[in-house]
């Protein structure tokens, strides 16, 4: 069997989120992919993207070893934060005429929660710096 080439699966995806391909506006193409192929062909270059990400952040890859569960539900997540954002992008538009204050979807998909949770599979053999979020507290001012 080949080493899997990303974290988690699209099914999982679909089973954590729930979307569908109307979601996204994908339909049964004449003669080509149904909506759901398109639908797991998207979620699937997402996984890829995901993976790549948080390799980067880790330090390293789990692709040819045994893949930790917590590494899948990660990714998992991950893509469900693109899904959130793609849905939430297409549905709500950026203006609101007649309000006082409008806010453009974020389009952070490694949250302060999932970085939390990446730093337990963060390779320990180099020398990692300290960066602080300073997105973490932008919640908190503005509920205040």
């Amino acid at each position: 069997m080949a080493d899997p080439t990303y974290y988690s699966t699209a099914d999982k995806v679909k089973a954590y989120t729930g979307v569908r391909p109307s979601d996204f506006g994908l339909s049964d193409i004449s003669g080509g992919d149904t909506a759901e192929t398109q639908l797991t062909n998207l979620l699937t270059a997402w996984l890829t993207e995901a993976t790549d990400l948080m390799n980067m952040e880790m330090g390293k890859s789990y692709l040819s070893t045994t893949i930790p569960a917590g590494v899948h539900n990660i990714a998992t997540r991950i893509v469900a934060n693109m899904c959130a954002q793609a849905v939430l992008r297409r549905e709500t538009p950026v203006i609101h005429i007649g309000e006082y204050a409008t806010k453009m979807v974020d389009d952070m998909v490694l949250t302060p929660a999932i970085m939390k949770d990446l730093r337990r599979y963060r390779s320990t053999g180099s020398i990692r710096f300290f960066v602080p979020d300073v997105y973490e507290d932008d919640d908190d001012e503005e509920s205040t």
